[in-house]
């Protein structure tokens, strides 16, 4: 076998010194299927150059260097194409090869150059997809080429999609500007909507661009072009809106939002927006009452940087309302620098109101975060003697007194656990005298149970406010000041772990109409972490009926349904309530993972089932 293939490279040899090259290829080619070899293309295809036969010669050129760069001699390889090169200057597969060794080698520039010669090869044959692709690639070398970038526009023009060509001119547009080359972005913005006069991206940039150059009413009719082509875009309803109050043209946008939001009034987007106008026109209380809600709502969801963003802007007011907020978010996020400080605040805020309840309590957390502050006790002190919480310290003669009657007799604590479930029970069912009459009995056996005296005076205020009923005061005459109180309070029971107590407060809370929703949510949330889910379908599927089908929060209220369906065992329920959040929002929370979980856990119910079945009973 060695030695015919000697013979036949001795003959191939010496047919091509002999100038019989057709001989000598055919020699050289019989080699080739006993052994593949770069050197053996690469002279075939010189002999090929030598009988004038320059497309055959490529070809095997070609074959020559791909295998040199198959076996890992690049530089071997990046040789026979730049021969290749000479012969035919716009053989495509040589170009393109060596843009991607160069590439590979780090050479950016020499790339760059090879792919643009292979592009102007393929666009001039009309492969314009082809052509497009080389020069993504060549972006992906060389990002901020803004000529590749433009090329690729054009492209897209010639190819007769004008959308896709105006949003390239607008990107392209946008980069000049970042680099403060106004002429070139109006340029490349000029060209986005002459492609197509509907491009919102342009008209957004031209207003970005007109702000920046500080022409409010240009940046304005801009913006107004945009919203008028893409009025469901939130996106261009916020620049509209922020414009509109640069440019003193706050009707305009308040127009524009109540004719948007007569369709979803509740919409928190919407009510944010407002809240800003409302800001801008110093009108502090409008804005809050907008504004209250989404707060309220970033809160619920623990979103403490985004529902501080909103709050920041109302601290200067120092009310009551803005202070609990805050309180709660640096509760959530551990701050107790700032927790401190803002405790101290409110409780001074609520002591010259002369509401020493509240500001009682708010010391006493005060106390736990700063043990050693002497003030805060004393603070304490004076308020649980002024609300009769704890009587005053005897004097010695008094004390001594005390003792003598007293004698020694062994007394002993009772546990009022069942007495005071019995009252808790009497309670929730609106039967407050009863209740009030439970702890009494408590407190005459136990004079010193600062609980049970709080619980008492709490119901009674209750009463006197009207008749109760599962719990909730008939009495209309709350403010939103005590809305307010008892909506904190709620939110500080259910941290607390007080459910029963919190479930109270929200049931006061839901008489408010702006608070209904969120206080009706926390109640079902609470009856959850009590464990209690009937309670919490009942309450979920009640305020889901008093919900129009077109307000945001309705897939919220149904996610909270499923979890309380499944936590409840009716896996069925739970899945069918999750597939159906699914086909309005496929990207909603965690769905796939829920529905997921739920479908393996009702596989395992069936199988329980089916085993139960099979069970033979030998009663």
């Amino acid at each position: 076998m060695k030695s015919s293939i000697v013979a036949l490279q001795e003959s191939a040899i010496q047919f091509s010194e002999k100038g019989e090259y057709d001989k000598a290829i055919a020699a050289w080619k019989k080699l080739l299927t006993v052994r593949e070899d770069a050197n053996i293309y690469n002279t075939i295809g010189d002999l090929y150059i030598k009988k004038g036969s320059q497309n055959d010669a490529v070809e095997y050129f070609i074959l020559a260097a791909n295998k040199f760069r198959s076996d890992g001699f690049h530089q071997k390889a990046m040789a026979i194409y730049k021969k290749t090169l000479n012969i035919v200057p716009f053989q495509y597969s040589a170009l393109i090869a060596l843009a991607e060794l160069y590439a590979e080698k780090g050479i950016i520039g020499n790339a760059v150059m090879y792919y643009l010669k292979a592009a102007e090869k393929i666009s001039r044959d009309g492969k314009i997809d082809k052509t497009i692709d080389i020069y993504t690639t060549i972006l992906g070398l060389t990002p901020s080429d803004m000529n590749i970038k433009a090329k690729i526009a054009d492209l897209w023009l010639s190819k007769g999609l004008p959308e896709k060509a105006a949003n390239d001119y607008a990107a392209i547009a946008a980069d000049y500007m970042l680099k403060d080359d106004i002429d070139m972005s109006v340029e490349f913005f000029s060209r986005a909507i002459s492609s197509d006069p509907k491009n919102v991206p342009s008209f957004i940039g031209l207003s970005d661009l007109a702000e920046k150059q500080n022409k409010p009413e240009q940046a304005f009719n801009f913006a107004a072009k945009a919203l008028h082509f893409s009025h469901n875009n939130k996106d261009v309803l916020s620049k509209f809106v922020q414009v509109a109050i640069k440019a003193n043209r706050i009707q305009d946008a308040k127009d524009i939002l109540s004719k948007l939001t007569m369709s979803v009034p509740a919409d928190l987007f919407y009510k944010k927006l407002f809240g800003n106008i409302y800001i801008s026109e110093g009108q502090w209380d409008k804005a809050w009452e907008e504004l209250q809600t989404c707060i309220d709502e970033l809160l619920q969801d623990q979103n403490w940087d985004e529902a501080y963003a909103l709050l920041e802007q109302f601290k200067e007011l120092s009310s009551i309302p803005v202070r609990q907020r805050l309180i709660t978010i640096y509760r959530g996020k551990n701050d107790n620098e700032l927790l401190a400080g803002e405790l101290e605040n409110l409780a001074k805020i609520h002591e010259a109101h002369g509401a020493a309840q509240q500001a009682l309590g708010l010391y006493r957390e005060l106390a736990e975060l700063q043990p050693g502050n002497t003030s805060v006790k004393s603070k304490i002190e004076e308020f649980e003697l002024l609300l009769e919480l704890k009587a005053p310290v005897p004097s010695p003669e008094e004390l001594q007194i005390s003792v003598e009657e007293q004698g020694t007799e062994d007394i002993t604590q009772k546990n009022f656990q069942e007495e005071r479930t019995e009252a808790e029970f009497y309670t929730n069912q609106g039967l407050i005298a009863e209740a009030i009459s439970i702890y009494e009995k408590i407190l005459a056996a136990d004079p010193d149970n600062i609980v049970v005296r709080n619980q008492i005076q709490s119901l009674r205020s209750l009463n006197e406010t009207g008749p109760v009923v599962d719990g909730i005061s008939d009495n209309d005459g709350i403010d939103e000041e005590d809305y307010e109180s008892h909506y904190t309070a709620g939110i500080e029971y259910k941290n607390k772990g007080l459910l029963d107590d919190a479930i109270r407060e929200f049931q006061i809370v839901a008489k408010d109409p702006a608070k209904a929703l969120l206080s009706s949510k926390m109640i079902a949330l609470c009856y959850m972490e009590k464990g209690v889910f009937i309670r919490a379908i009942s309450e979920l599927n009640t305020l889901l009926e008093s919900m129009p089908g077109s307000d945001e929060r309705v897939l919220d209220i149904k996610y909270e349904l499923a979890e309380a369906y499944m936590k409840n065992n009716d896996y069925d329920k739970a899945l069918e309530i999750y597939s159906e959040i699914r086909t309005i929002n496929p990207d909603y929370k965690d769905l796939s993972h829920k529905i997921d979980i739920l479908k393996a856990l009702s596989r395992k119910s069936e199988k329980k089932q089916k085993v139960k079945k099979n069970r033979i009973s030998y009663i």
